[in-house]
């Protein structure tokens, strides 16, 4: 037992324990929807399209994908099973900022070669009491005209590059005490036919 207790701290991440904000942000779901199709519904994964055409032969264009997050707060003190407490507006949490990195499960991920380079955004989103769902840019288009994504044009989805995308939010709650949370979504890039 006394193992136990020595290593269960060791298992947090020090983004939670080293903050001393009042709650912890939770990421309920991440979902995606691939640019230039507004018409598909948001889904778990992302079939990201390096080149969509309006029409079979036509011009090559390039969309951002769009990703969801939704979010809620726990707070560390979750009080008394007979006076439990309740978020209060000093520990509601704005996100102000992200990071995606992509990584294959085959370690080949060195950026501009085997995956897309990592990126970074901006965004506010304030969790309150419930849920929070924000949308944030989740691969620009700008990221399909280099390598390795450029190689895939034409290809007609002969080849595909599967990769997770690790996303990091940062934010603060009211107090201004730093908040991290983390997710991943899989995303599988390629030519997809139009």
């Amino acid at each position: 037992m006394a193992v136990w207790l020595a290593a269960g701290p060791a298992c947090i991440d020090p983004a939670v324990t080293g903050s001393r904000a009042g709650a912890i942000l939770i990421i309920e779901r991440i979902v995606a929807v691939p640019g230039g199709r507004p018409d598909r519904p948001p889904a778990t994964y992302l079939q990201s399209d390096v080149c969509v055409r309006a029409v079979a032969g036509g011009s090559c264009r390039v969309f951002d994908d769009i990703g969801q997050v939704t979010t809620r707060l726990r707070l560390k003190d979750p009080g008394a099973p007979e006076s439990p407490a309740a978020p209060s507006a000093a520990s509601f949490v704005t996100i102000n900022r992200y990071r995606v990195r992509y990584v294959r499960s085959d370690g080949r991920h060195r950026p501009g070669v085997d995956v897309p380079h990592p990126m970074e955004g901006a965004m506010t989103a304030t969790t309150m009491e419930g849920s929070q769902t924000a949308a944030f840019t989740l691969v620009r288009a700008s990221a399909k005209l280099e390598p390795p994504l450029r190689a895939l044009t034409g290809g007609g989805g002969a080849v595909i590059v599967n990769a997770t995308a690790e996303i990091d939010f940062y934010g603060h709650d009211q107090t201004g005490a730093g908040v991290v949370a983390s997710g991943r979504i899989g995303v599988s890039f390629a030519d997809w036919e139009d």
